[in-house]
């Protein structure tokens, strides 16, 4: 939502010159972000064409995320703060049931601090494990809340452009593959690139040239491609 309403408050600026179509790019959670914004504008902002969503290693499938990504350093952190958010976000979700004291304690002596990014990332490496008592994947109302924040299960008439590092370790590669299948399967044109080498950073970083001619393709009426098999 709060991508599309980023337009909207480009708009009342008359300097932007900003007008009533737009592309949405986001790396990580926000290529999560991106994806949702293609699947809502219909009903969420009528008035705005979104002609396309570019999401770079993009956070999904949050129940395999979970079940995979508990052991890897670079990605406890985000596992951390996913918690504390839907904790917040959703009654009868509660993070007793998730964690060790210990890490209970660690996370909430961030959110006491009001940390940010990196201070959990920080924090989440200098640990072993994540902490879990109980994987979120394995308890039936925090899966729920998982599927239901995963994008994709929503067929889209917006064209999707993914971008996506062979290296990446916190957004690993097989979880995106999972999406891009699904995609093609409910039928939302898709076009997938996977960059040998690139980590999570690098599929956005080291792709600007790419989706700015992607970017600049829709905006010029061109056919978007298409990845997906026949």
């Amino acid at each position: 939502m709060g991508s599309l309403d980023i337009v909207r408050a480009a708009q009342q600026i008359d300097e932007a010159h900003a007008g009533n179509q737009a592309v949405v790019w986001g790396i990580s959670q926000g290529g999560h972000a991106a994806l949702f914004a293609g699947e809502i504008a219909p009903d969420w902002a009528p008035e705005i064409e979104v002609l396309g969503v570019i999401p770079a290693a993009p956070a999904s499938e949050f129940d395999i995320f979970f079940e995979q990504q508990a052991d890897a350093a670079d990605a406890r952190g985000f596992l951390w703060m996913i918690t504390v958010a839907y904790e917040a976000m959703y009654s009868g979700l509660n993070l007793e049931d998730v964690y060790d004291a210990e890490t209970l304690g660690t996370i909430a002596g961030l959110v006491d601090q009001e940390a940010c990014v990196f201070p959990f990332l920080d924090a989440a490496r200098d640990v072993q494990n994540a902490g879990f008592v109980t994987n979120p994947a394995d308890l039936p109302s925090w899966r729920e809340r998982l599927l239901q924040n995963s994008p994709g299960y929503e067929r889209s008439e917006i064209p999707i452009l993914i971008l996506q590092g062979s290296a990446d370790t916190i957004v690993p590669q097989q979880i995106t593959d999972i999406l891009f299948d699904r995609l093609c399967a409910i039928g939302s044109q898709t076009d997938y690139r996977v960059f040998e080498g690139f980590g999570h950073a690098d599929s956005y970083v080291q792709n600007f040239s790419t989706m700015l001619e992607w970017t600049n393709a829709r905006f010029a009426g061109e056919p978007a491609s298409d990845t997906c098999p026949e």
